[in-house]
């Protein structure tokens, strides 16, 4: 749907601002909810990490890569919870586990090709070993207590909006793949500018911060435009 921002009005029903969009409609403008404060709190830690504790592009590209594999893995009860026959749910979870393991695999094997050689260097090799991944194994513990803040917070908008608020019911099983990859495409991108880092400038803190925010303001506009939709949706507010 094409957004032409009209200006807001207010709901007669409520206080609730809404944006004027084309054909009529409108939707409630997104508010500070739980789940956003949540996502944001968590990926200020990597921020953080950055700025304080002496994190290279190596820790950050790392983290938002096994951040991706959390978002898949709450995207299984998601696909199993939408709408569509039993079968096509179980199809549908075969085809995305299929694909988007096979881009996390990608994901993990650009980080060993940048990281796996001496001393965290761009591995020399053509072909990837064990020990070029053995890296990323044994840096697991530099990034575990900000993992664990990026999965509650993506555990609190699976409460949140899709069981609370019953997203589910407005979801095709189809659609909620199409949106568990469209979340790893992100990270690719994050890949794509930490790589062009790596080679051009190296590792300079405020560009490791740019990068940080770059991914906040990514993670904050897919979730209001995604959970604006839905309210929009819903047959009532609660």
């Amino acid at each position: 749907m094409k957004f032409i921002f009209a200006g807001t009005q207010k709901d007669s029903a409520s206080s609730n601002a809404t944006i004027a969009v084309s054909g009529g409609k409108s939707l409630p403008r997104p508010r500070l909810t739980l789940s956003l404060i949540a996502l944001v709190l968590a990926n200020l830690a990597p921020i953080a990490g950055v700025a304080f504790f002496g994190w290279s592009l190596f820790e950050l590209l790392y983290l938002y890569v096994l951040e991706a594999a959390v978002v898949g893995v709450y995207n299984i009860p998601k696909v199993l919870l939408a709408q569509g026959t039993r079968r096509e749910r179980l199809e549908e979870l075969r085809g995305f586990l299929f694909g988007y393991g096979m881009i996390l695999l990608g994901e993990f094997m650009v980080l060993a090709r940048l990281f796996g050689g001496p001393d965290r260097t761009p591995t020399a090799s053509n072909s990837l070993t064990d020990a070029d991944f053995r890296v990323l194994w044994e840096q697991a513990d530099t990034v575990v207590v900000t993992l664990i803040a990026l999965f509650v917070s993506h555990g609190i908008s699976l409460y949140v909006n899709f069981l609370r608020k019953k997203e589910y019911l407005q979801k095709t099983a189809k659609e909620q793949v199409k949106a568990g990859i469209m979340r790893i495409v992100l990270v690719h991108v994050v890949l794509g500018l930490g790589g062009a880092f790596l080679t051009e400038f190296g590792s300079p803190v405020p560009l490791l911060a740019l990068l940080g925010f770059v991914k906040i303001v990514a993670d904050v506009v897919a979730h209001r435009r995604e959970h604006a939709r839905f309210a929009a949706q819903a047959p009532s507010a609660t």
